[in-house]
């Protein structure tokens, strides 16, 4: 998700703002498989998949899982 957050202390609120409003989501809701996370270019391997990420060094992304995050 390219979203060119000020900080990164703005893009980790988005990212909780972001898992409640999936959690929110009926039970049977496919939404409720989707994890959002926050990719770091020192940490977490790989390169970014946006401009905002290259830029700054941190995205927003969205993983699908099997089972249902609750």
């Amino acid at each position: 998700m390219d979203h060119p957050a000020a900080d990164l202390e703005r893009l980790q609120r988005l990212r909780l703002t972001l898992r409640q409003a999936l959690r929110a989501t009926p039970e049977r809701s496919p939404l409720r498989y989707v994890q959002p996370w926050l990719w770091n270019a020192a940490t977490s391997g790989g390169t970014a998949l946006t401009a905002s990420g290259r830029d700054t060094g941190y995205e927003l992304r969205l993983s699908r899982y099997r089972k249902p995050v609750h």
